[in-house]
């Protein structure tokens, strides 16, 4: 396998396996995003992490019943705007999530420095993004 894969194919397999999360660290009242995609078949996650970054990784060894299974992830701001710009034109399940993520992304830092907590209105969006994002997971599209 040692073509690219398409941008309509990644975005196919991306709105069927994969996640967009954004996470908070209560301590320090940070954001962070995660794009990832999880599957069984790990040549297609290493084809994506070697056009988009990231990293692939064991997520479930394989049982009696289940196969082994991998996780393609990329918590890096810079690489998930890339990836979700990438993807969201092509998107149809996800695209409103990849479209909060986008958003997310382009967000300024929270954390001016160690001492400042940063501006509270960015504060204050990044946390209806989270909250946002996580309710479209829960909408059923039957």
């Amino acid at each position: 396998m040692s073509h690219q894969l398409s941008r309509q194919y990644i975005a196919g397999f991306f709105d069927g396996e994969g996640c967009i999360r954004i996470s908070s660290n209560c301590k320090d009242r940070g954001f962070g995003i995660h794009v990832f995609i999880t599957n069984t078949y790990k040549p297609i996650l290493d084809k994506i992490q070697s056009q988009y970054g990231g990293s692939v990784t064991l997520r479930d060894k394989a049982t009696l019943k289940h196969r082994t299974c991998y996780q393609w992830r990329i918590s890096n701001k810079r690489e998930a705007l890339v990836f979700l710009n990438d993807m969201e034109s092509t998107l149809i399940e996800k695209r409103d999530q990849a479209l909060l993520g986008i958003e997310f992304c382009n967000l300024g830092d929270i954390k001016a420095n160690r001492f400042t907590r940063g501006d509270p209105l960015i504060r204050e969006r990044k946390e209806e993004i989270k909250v946002t994002l996580s309710a479209l997971k829960r909408i059923d599209h039957g």
